[in-house]
């Protein structure tokens, strides 16, 4: 034993908070509920310190899953944000945004991510929260994504324990 005594629920919980201001405003039940792997909050918080998500961008969440992610954008930041998804139900992910009061802003799809029907330029954004690894990992996708995002826009990748 390392004579070091375990972190206390309540100060574990108050340095999530610190870390995590924006997600800490979230039930954690509902995270956990709509969940299909890492924190999906926590993750978009730390990709919005390093990208600027600004009311009225357009932005892709690609393989969004339950939506979480752009639930949060959408309520933290007014962006738009077309949450698409090759196997979750877009109806449930309407839903979702419906509750949060965010169904003018989040528009989910249900899309493969080899087969995205927007034009050039489009977004502002593209984001991958805990998913890149599922669709990327082929070298020439990244410049097939590249073309739907606007010159000067941004591509965001967030997996567990990858930021870039």
């Amino acid at each position: 034993m390392s004579g070091l005594s375990p972190e206390s629920a309540a100060s574990r919980l108050a340095r999530s908070k610190a870390a995590y201001p924006l997600t800490a405003r979230y039930d954690p039940a509902w995270i956990r509920a709509n969940a299909l792997g890492e924190n999906a909050l926590c993750q978009v918080e730390i990709l919005s310190r390093r990208l600027p998500f600004r009311s009225g961008m357009r932005v892709l969440d690609l393989a969004c899953g339950n939506a979480t992610s752009s639930i949060f954008l959408a309520r933290e930041f007014g962006v738009e944000v077309w949450a698409v998804d090759g196997k979750v139900s877009p109806n449930d992910n309407r839903a979702r945004a419906v509750e949060f009061g965010c169904e003018r802003s989040v528009f989910p799809l249900r899309v493969e991510a080899h087969a995205l029907p927007f034009a050039a330029g489009f977004f502002d954004a593209i984001i991958a929260i805990d998913s890149y690894l599922y669709f990327g990992t082929d070298d020439r996708y990244l410049g097939y994504l590249a073309r739907f995002v606007k010159a000067g826009g941004y591509i965001g990748v967030v997996d567990n324990r990858l930021y870039a």
